[in-house]
């Protein structure tokens, strides 16, 4: 039976499809500034330096978030989208009435749902000084990284096929698998495979294979992984 929904459901339903083209904006804005911007050389650098090449990087939409503070709220704001908005989509944090970007001088790795729309991002610094090597988009009801998997929309089909999906630790792993010719790769951004992420994983294929770091933290992902499967 057909219900009309209510203004305050159609005001949430406008307001959840505008924070998720904002967040496509913003990876398209990253992904557009990693070849663009002349402060990006040294991650170009990096990153053609570990073997990544430029059509495997755009296949994954990486991106530089440039320094400043404002590049990426300047942006939007312009395009018409709140403060508020950007500060609900982990974008940017909100002082004193201006909005200051979240990722700064960092690459970027969009981390999309399996339909590849994008949910949030984990961002690298090349700064040895800087505390956190990483970091994520802030955890929100938009964003659950424990229920993402970077990579799947680009693994889905690979995975489907060879009957197996499999699962490495961070962003450049998967990439690196995927250079390999491993295309249904994917990266669980944790110490181990969640419950929700393994229920992913079974709509995609029957089989995971876990390739984790040999070390002890490796070992342990794998141990808790397993019991999770069970």
């Amino acid at each position: 039976r057909y219900e009309q929904s209510s203004p305050q459901e159609e005001a949430r339903r406008r307001e959840n499809e505008r924070i998720r083209e904002l967040m496509d904006r913003a990876g398209a804005f990253y992904a557009a500034m990693l070849w663009k911007a002349d402060e990006a050389q040294e991650a170009r650098d990096y990153l053609m330096g570990r073997g990544f090449p430029e059509d495997l990087l755009k296949a994954f939409r990486v991106g530089w978030a440039p320094r400043g503070g404002t590049a990426l709220s300047g942006r939007a704001i312009q395009e018409g989208f709140s403060r508020e908005q950007l500060e609900q989509a982990g974008l940017a944090r909100l002082r004193g009435g201006s909005a200051q970007d979240f990722f700064q001088g960092r690459i970027t790795f969009p981390i999309t749902d399996a339909r590849g729309r994008v949910q949030g991002f984990g961002a690298r610094t090349l700064d040895p000084n800087e505390r956190a090597k990483y970091v994520n988009s802030p955890e929100s009801d938009r964003f659950r990284k424990r229920e993402l998997l970077f990579g799947l929309d680009l693994a889905r089909q690979a995975a489907a096929k060879a009957g197996f999906t499999v699962v490495s630790e961070g962003y450049t792993d998967v990439m690196g698998l995927h250079l390999a010719g491993v295309e249904g790769a994917v990266a669980c951004m944790g110490t181990a495979l969640t419950t929700a992420q393994l229920r992913l994983l079974a709509r995609v294929a029957p089989e995971v294979r876990l390739c984790f770091d040999a070390d002890r933290a490796g070992e342990e992902a794998a141990r808790r992984t397993i019991e999770a499967a069970r």
